[in-house]
């Protein structure tokens, strides 16, 4: 089987596993499914450090085949559940913001090209990889250059096709400075809001509640839940859930010392 299918069945194993132990708490069968997350190293070629498809002996595919629809380049980084992991196995933070820099130097890529496509689905959350390599302040600075390089306000302002409005989805999220990284784990990395005032109405009668300075700078150099300073670039849903009042200070300088620990949970 291809490495990008294997890829994106890997990402839905480990949501099933998730909706087993925490719906049905059913700890066998998740960690089944767990099981089958991992099987991500098993296409990790050392020689190349990049992922790679097999053939059925084993043996390795050209690094190129195996990928629908975008490069091994892209689904390298498709592992979302284990990002630590991944960047691990490449030599560590510094190595893989190297290879995140050589990525987004474009943001216009079709399923040939070899930096980041904007526009495709597969690539949708790679933006947000910096924070996991201590840099949140590069998150913010790709998203802005993407609102502000492919969403443009003519007839055909979009980089790519918005299949079932996904670019779209992706737009308001972005505005929202909150996304859903990790499919199946509630909560959501963080970037800059893209309005001074957002109110999120939740089903349970509550809001969320978030102000950031009005002057629409890109940068977050610091920020609060209800009252409390937030050093990190994830939050859990629980945080939100009943209820939040979110504060941003911006700045058209980035703030390297914020946002430098995260505290997503680690699946292994």
């Amino acid at each position: 089987m291809d490495a990008s299918r294997q890829l994106e069945f890997m990402s839905a194993d480990f949501a099933i596993a998730q909706f087993a132990l925490k719906a049905l708490n059913d700890k066998e069968l998740s960690e089944k499914y767990m099981e089958r997350t991992r099987f991500w190293k098993r296409l990790y070629n050392p020689e190349t450090k990049w992922i790679q498809s097999r053939n059925q002996d084993g043996s390795w595919k050209p690094l190129e085949h195996g990928f629908m629809e975008a490069t091994y380049k892209d689904f390298f980084w498709m592992v979302p559940y284990n990002i630590n992991g991944l960047i691990e196995t490449i030599g560590g933070r510094d190595s893989a913001e190297v290879r995140l820099a050589e990525y987004f130097r474009r943001l216009d890529a079709d399923y040939g090209d070899d930096w980041y496509a904007s526009g495709n689905e597969p690539c949708f959350g790679f933006p947000w990889l910096y924070n996991w390599v201590g840099c949140p302040w590069k998150t913010q600075d790709v998203i802005r250059r993407v609102l502000n390089e492919i969403y443009v306000d003519v007839s055909d302002g979009l980089s790519g096709n918005d299949d079932l409005r996904a670019m779209g989805a992706w737009y308001v999220w972005v505005s929202l400075g909150l996304y859903p990284e990790i499919p199946g784990v509630a909560g959501f990395a963080v970037s800059t809001p893209s309005f001074p005032h957002i109110c999120i109405h939740l089903p349970n009668g509550k809001t969320i509640v978030q102000n950031s300075s009005k002057d629409g700078k890109p940068f977050i150099t610091s920020m609060s839940i209800n009252g409390k300073t937030c050093k990190g670039t994830w939050i859990p849903w629980e945080n939100l859930s009943d209820g939040a009042i979110l504060k941003y200070t911006t700045s058209d300088k980035p703030n390297t010392k914020w946002g430098t620990q995260i505290s997503p949970p680690l699946y292994k």
